[in-house]
């Protein structure tokens, strides 16, 4: 395994920041701004596919991200089931937040695009924000550090 954790949850951080040999970061980067139009509106399709690289890292986190892997992994399959059924409502985020609110999706389902992404976009800072304290963490224990950061995204 890439990163090796022990039941106390504590992390080897030279293992953890060699995940980059199973993510590619180039990737992500080259997604995420290609996603991204002139008009300020975002392709919701590399958008998907740039989160999906992304969301490797918490693959190799182990138990102690499972849940959050699993959550991410279920949020992106549901905007990719959307953007598969309805590509013309789904194609960027602005005319899936046009189509969602004109049909009242946004009020009545927990399961609309709008509010899954606002969910991705929350894990998404969240991992800026856990690779922040990666970089500047001295300590081999990093719980009390990620809990930090985990909590910042509740305010």
């Amino acid at each position: 395994a890439v990163v090796s954790t022990q039941s106390t949850g504590v992390f080897n951080l030279p293992a953890l920041l060699a995940c980059n040999m199973v993510l590619d970061l180039q990737l992500v980067e080259t997604q995420f701004n290609e996603s991204l139009s002139e008009d300020g509106d975002v392709t919701l399709e590399l958008y998907i596919l740039a989160y999906t690289e992304l969301s490797k890292v918490f693959d190799v986190l182990g138990s102690l991200f499972r849940f959050v892997a699993t959550d991410v992994h279920n949020k992106l399959a549901l905007l990719q089931s959307k953007l598969d059924d309805s590509p013309n409502h789904y194609r960027t985020i602005r005319s899936m937040v046009q189509y969602e609110v004109s049909e009242g999706l946004t009020s009545t389902s927990n399961r609309n695009g709008c509010r899954t992404l606002l969910r991705l976009h929350r894990a998404l800072e969240f991992v800026s924000g856990f690779m922040d304290t990666l970089e500047v963490c001295q300590e081999e224990n990093i719980s009390k550090p990620v809990w930090e950061v985990y909590n910042l995204q509740d305010t």
